[in-house]
């Protein structure tokens, strides 16, 4: 049977690619970022954009026709649907976070915006339901109104989740919802003035043609309207200086090292916001380790890192998932015990009986699908790293029908990426991996 995710993935990777440069409404808040007058109205507007344009890229690629038995298998909707679900949220959180960015310039405080965490709980839920039918036409309906939803969720977190951490940096803040006028009972009964963290949690919803304001007062020399960007006097002015005190404490570690675009006239202002989020997530001695490293934004197909020449390529539209995984690479080259790392592979190897190896389509640097092979084994921490770069199975074994240990480029960097992204699944699934890593990067 063909193997129809790696084709579903990029159409609709690229399908919803063009549509959001296509889009006018993220246009208009892409302008506004810039000329510092983004606010959470207009990443409310980008966020149901991004959702809508998601959803019918969805409902344009996906249907019973082009699915194996019209079905949506388990393992075609995670490979499709969870990577796109996650770009979707760096999008959206992108937004949020510019927003929150200068909602605190504005009220004078020296704070970083925090960014909500993917709803992972959520992307397996759709995953799962769409799996669950014979045929696909029949839950369809899943890729349209919940991933709308999703993307919305993203930016109510954001205000939920950056109140929680001006009141933990010792601010004040308060949530104020006010009723339009005419409004349901429902939001009538919401409105009010609730101190962090005293805020019930449906203060945060809206329903259909819902009206109503909610303000975040962070506790500043100011106060925003988060839906109209409408300023408002506080009282108890904060001084700047304190606030820039515990921003310092409180905002993570960032390392210095140089980026630049891969090519002149590119705006890779997201490219560069992930590089710095996902710098900041990884140790300190990995940071030490990359001051040397040149790390290039925006390249055309696939993130790579440069072995040779010390490069980190971010490509365009790239997430958080491909950067992490990338500086797992320079982690490989810098940090780790080759020789140890050698022993572990060839370890790993002999136990790996004939008939595990399987095809597989991936794609290049360059966006371009070439066949690889994958040595299948519960033993590995993902799929990916038992990749085998060779098209030519006679590639793979040595004169003693061993596999060769130098095939396995990714043995390193996806065990690097869990032990950043999922630590406790792998110290307690992979303990070997765990400790390689940790006696590293520690």
């Amino acid at each position: 049977m063909e193997d129809v995710a790696p084709g579903l993935l990029k159409q609709i990777q690229e399908e919803y690619r063009r549509r959001i440069q296509e889009s006018k409404v993220l246009a208009e808040y892409e302008q506004a970022r810039k000329a510092e007058k983004a606010d959470y109205a207009g990443a409310a507007r980008a966020a149901r954009e991004l959702g809508e344009i998601l959803a019918a890229v969805y409902q344009n690629q996906l249907s019973s026709e082009v699915l194996p038995d019209g079905k949506m298998y388990y393992n075609i909707a995670l490979r499709v649907l969870d990577p796109t679900m996650k770009e979707n949220y760096e999008h959206v959180a992108d937004c949020a976070e510019a927003a929150q960015e200068i909602l605190n310039k504005n009220a004078g405080l020296g704070l970083k915006a925090v960014r909500p965490a993917v709803n992972q709980d959520a992307i397996d839920g759709i995953v799962n339901r769409v799996s669950s039918e014979e045929q696909f036409d029949a839950v369809k309906w899943i890729l349209d109104a919940p991933v709308k939803t999703f993307a919305q969720k993203i930016v109510d977190e954001s205000v939920r989740a950056n109140a929680e951490f001006h009141h933990k940096a010792g601010l004040k803040p308060k949530i104020i919802r006010k009723s339009s006028g005419h409004c349901c009972a429902w939001c009538s009964r919401m409105a009010g003035t609730y101190s962090y963290p005293d805020v019930p949690k449906d203060v945060y919803r809206r329903h259909d043609n819902c009206n109503c304001t909610v303000e975040y007062d962070p506790g500043g020399t100011k106060r925003q309207d988060v839906w109209s960007k409408q300023w408002k006097y506080g009282q108890n002015p904060v001084k700047i200086e304190q606030r820039k005190r515990l921003s310092e404490q409180a905002v993570r570690r960032k390392a210095e090292y140089l980026v630049r675009d891969y090519a002149k006239g590119q705006n890779n202002t997201r490219e560069r916001l992930l590089v710095n989020r996902s710098v900041s997530m990884v140790p300190v001695k990995v940071q030490q380790a990359m001051k040397d490293t040149v790390v290039e934004v925006g390249k055309p197909g696939a993130s790579q890192y440069d072995y040779n020449h010390d490069i980190l390529y971010v490509a365009k539209g790239a997430n958080q998932d491909a950067v992490i995984h990338e500086i797992g690479h320079l982690v490989e080259n810098k940090l780790l015990d080759s020789e140890k790392v050698e022993k572990m592979k060839k370890e790993y190897l002999k136990s790996f009986p004939p008939g595990c190896i399987e095809s597989e389509i991936y794609y290049d640097a360059n966006g371009v699908a070439r066949e690889i092979c994958l040595l299948k084994s519960e033993k590995w921490v993902s799929e990916y790293q038992g990749r085998l770069y060779v098209t030519d199975w006679s590639e793979i074994y040595d004169e003693d029908w061993n596999i060769k240990s130098e095939l396995l480029q990714e043995f390193a960097s996806e065990p690097f990426r869990e032990y950043i992204q999922n630590p406790d699944r792998l110290r307690n699934e992979f303990p070997d991996f765990y400790e390689m890593i940790k006696e590293a990067v520690e």
